[in-house]
C-alpha cells in the first residue's frame, strides 16, 4: 500500500509539473485598446451634458467627475468643458442617413476645435435594425480615430430578453 501511494504521488507531481509548464509556455491573448482602457478606468463618473445653461464645469470638476459626456455637439458645452480642462466624450447619433460625409466632416471638426476628447459613445442603445449603421460608424470612428475610446451600448430600449439580439440580421451586421 506504501509502494502504491508513493508512485500515486509521484505521478500526480509529474502531472503537476507538466501542466505548470504547459501553462507557463502559453501567454495571454493581447486585450484590445477598448478593454485596456475600461481596466485601466475602473470607476469612471461622468456629467451627461444637454442643455447648454444647465452645464457647470466647474462643479462637475469639484465634485471630482472624470470626465463629460456631451451629448449633444453644442458650441456652449464644449467650450465650458474645455475652458475647466475637462476630459469628454461626445455621442454620436448617426440617424437613419447613417455615416455620411457631412457627418465625418462635423465629427473632424469637433475633435480638431476642442482638445481632451477622450472618445465617442455611438448611439445610445440601438435597435437591432440600426446595429449595422453604429457598426459602421464606429469602424470609422477606430479607423480615423485608434487611440480614442469607441464605444455603444448595444442593449435596445424595451428589449427585456437577451435571445432577441441573438438571432440572425442582416448580412455583416456583426462583422464589424
Amino acid at each position: 500500500m506504501k509502494r502504491f501511494l508513493t508512485i500515486f504521488a509521484g505521478l500526480g507531481i509529474v502531472v503537476l509539473l507538466f501542466g505548470a509548464l504547459g501553462c507557463a509556455g502559453q501567454s495571454k491573448p493581447e486585450l484590445s485598446r477598448g478593454k485596456r482602457w475600461v481596466r485601466s478606468h475602473p470607476f469612471t463618473t461622468m456629467a451627461l451634458t444637454l442643455v447648454p445653461r444647465t452645464v457647470d464645469a466647474n462643479e462637475y470638476h469639484d465634485v471630482k467627475l472624470s470626465s463629460v459626456l456631451v451629448w449633444k455637439p453644442k458650441p456652449q458645452i464644449l467650450d465650458r468643458t474645455v475652458a475647466k480642462q475637462m476630459p469628454w466624450h461626445l455621442h454620436v447619433y448617426p440617424h437613419k442617413d447613417g455615416l455620411t460625409e457631412e457627418l465625418k466632416t462635423r465629427l473632424i471638426d469637433i475633435h480638431e476645435r476642442y482638445p481632451g476628447q477622450l472618445g465617442w459613445l455611438v448611439w445610445d442603445e440601438p435597435k437591432r435594425s440600426q446595429m449595422a449603421i453604429a457598426a459602421k460608424t464606429m469602424q470609422w470612428l477606430r479607423e480615423t480615430y485608434p487611440n480614442k475610446l469607441i464605444y455603444s451600448n448595444a442593449y435596445p430600449a424595451g428589449c427585456f430578453c437577451r435571445a432577441l439580439l441573438r438571432t440572425a440580421g442582416p448580412p455583416g451586421w456583426l462583422s464589424v
